[in-house]
């Protein structure tokens, strides 16, 4: 990750979102580690949340993307220039998890959306488990919740042009997992116990943001 390029896509975003009238509000900044690996873990509603979120971040934070997202010109190059790297949905791909466990023990921060997709309702969707294989893998117990409500009406289906709104951006404690809560023997229950906890974290905090004003 090249901090000059992270600089400039900030600058950048920053200007995006006064063009368009893109209030985003930031509370829990203080429950951010200054240091050491997390693994960010965000519902999703908008094409956009990577973005809202990168530039809410204090640290640098690449995202594990979807893989079509490098395939479009010019996007492609600047996901990888502030540090995002592809994942094949649907799949265990090996070379996402391998990415993300370097980053990791690299003392770097990295996002998730666990749903998967991104929530046509707003609603928050069942997490896939392939979140908790990312933490076996890396060894990295620390996961950092966080919402964004309000997102989901910067972009309508088949719309390339942000609406004016506001987008609150909500970031939780720190959710620490232990390797005790993984079980060998019982791999995916284990995933699934872990993705369902993080979940539970994620809808109570959306609960609790509704209609809420910084």
């Amino acid at each position: 990750m090249n901090l000059f390029d992270i600089k400039l896509a900030r600058f950048a975003l920053n200007f995006m979102f006064k063009v368009f009238y893109i209030d985003i509000k930031i509370k829990g900044i203080d429950n951010i580690p200054d240091f050491g690996p997390v693994i960010v873990v965000s519902n999703h509603q908008s094409n956009l949340d990577p973005m809202i979120l990168f530039n809410s971040f204090p640290r640098p934070l690449p995202f594990m993307t979807k893989k079509e997202l490098f395939n479009i010109p010019v996007f492609s190059w600047i996901m990888k220039r502030v540090g995002n790297f592809p994942v094949k949905r649907g799949t265990v791909d090996r070379i996402a998890m391998d990415k993300a466990k370097e980053l990791l023990q690299s003392d770097n921060a990295i996002c998730i959306f666990p749903e998967g997709t991104r929530s046509k309702t707003g609603e928050i969707g069942n997490f896939k488990s392939g979140v908790s294989y990312i933490w076996k893998n890396a060894d990295c117990p620390v996961f950092l919740p966080v919402i964004l409500n309000g997102s989901i009406d910067l972009l309508h289906r088949g719309e390339f042009i942000p609406r004016p709104c506001k987008v609150d951006v909500v970031f939780g404690k720190v959710i620490k997992i232990e390797q005790s809560m993984w079980d060998d023997n019982n791999k995916k229950e284990s995933a699934a116990k872990i993705a369902l906890l993080l979940e539970e974290k994620i809808r109570e905090m959306y609960i609790s943001s509704k209609g809420f004003n910084i």
